[in-house]
């Protein structure tokens, strides 16, 4: 045995930033979008989708928040009352 230290691994991760291009709200999206916030006009839901994207983004940057995966299809499957 040595006394040598462990090596040690540096991990360097990068995240792309954020791209407005990316948001593309399907009709049945922005329905249920507009439904879940009670916003009804489509520009100011979209500066609140985008909003939500940053804030989640910066917790936690993963490629779902990346590409809006919250806002589609998967989101919609959910029973609003």
């Amino acid at each position: 045995m040595t006394d040598q230290e462990p090596a040690t691994i540096e991990v360097q991760r990068s995240f792309p930033p954020l791209d407005e291009s990316q948001y593309n709200l399907s009709d049945q999206d922005a329905v249920f979008m507009k439904k879940l916030t009670g916003i009804e006009d489509d520009a100011a839901l979209k500066c609140r989708i985008l909003d939500v994207q940053a804030k989640a983004y910066k917790v936690a940057p993963y490629g779902c928040i990346y590409l809006f995966s919250f806002t589609g299809y998967f989101a919609r499957t959910f029973e609003l009352t």
